[in-house]
């Protein structure tokens, strides 16, 4: 990572996704060396922690649009924290099987990170559904989001008119308890079509 983040100062753009070589040390060599980084994938990256990711943040600050750390096992609530109060302009986050988030993370999320597009949260399995219907509309610029193994995904479409497809949202992936074909959308204009 130290030749990387030497020899590619102008590096806009990583991924790093599966490497187990990489450790919280060298996510913060790649946030201090790489000055022009936006984007970056260390997914499945199992020995990153909150302190790789919290010094990384620091280092990258707002010029980060977009990070995928789904698998990140070792993630808590204090790094994802961390993350969204330094890197507040954060259109894309993936945080998919991050499996020791909670609720603490979806406010964070909410409150600073004002023109979030996409967020994945399936797999996250302590951040409750009650809180999702609360956080949702709270998200402005929201194109896509993916919720998995939530058991009431029913009451997440009622509870958030703004999910409906007719409505400014793209793409919502929702499923848990309830198949696809089990959700009922009140928009006439909604295009229902198989799930395979």
């Amino acid at each position: 990572m130290h030749v990387l983040a030497s020899h590619c100062k102008q590096l806009q753009a990583l991924s790093v996704c599966g490497c187990s070589a990489l450790t919280d040390a060298g996510l913060v060599v790649i946030g201090k060396g790489c000055t022009a980084l936006q984007r970056i994938n260390v997914g499945w990256c199992e020995a990153v922690g909150d302190a790789g990711l919290a010094a990384f943040a620091a280092a990258v600050g707002a010029r980060l649009v977009d990070i995928d750390l789904c698998g990140c096992f070792r993630l808590t609530d204090v790094g994802v924290v961390w993350l969204v109060w330094h890197c507040v302009n954060i259109v894309r986050l993936d945080l998919h099987c991050c499996r020791r988030i909670t609720n603490a993370s979806l406010a964070a999320i909410a409150e600073q990170l004002h023109g979030l597009e996409f967020l994945n949260l399936s797999g996250c399995r302590k951040i409750s559904p009650e809180t999702v219907q609360v956080r949702l509309c709270m998200y402005k610029h929201m194109r896509c989001m993916v919720i998995h193994n939530h058991n009431n995904t029913q009451a997440v479409l009622d509870a958030n008119k703004e999910l409906h497809t007719c409505h400014k949202f793209r793409n919502v992936i929702l499923s848990g308890g309830a198949s696809l074909l089990q959700v009922s959308c009140p928009c006439p204009r909604v295009f229902h079509r198989p799930v395979y």
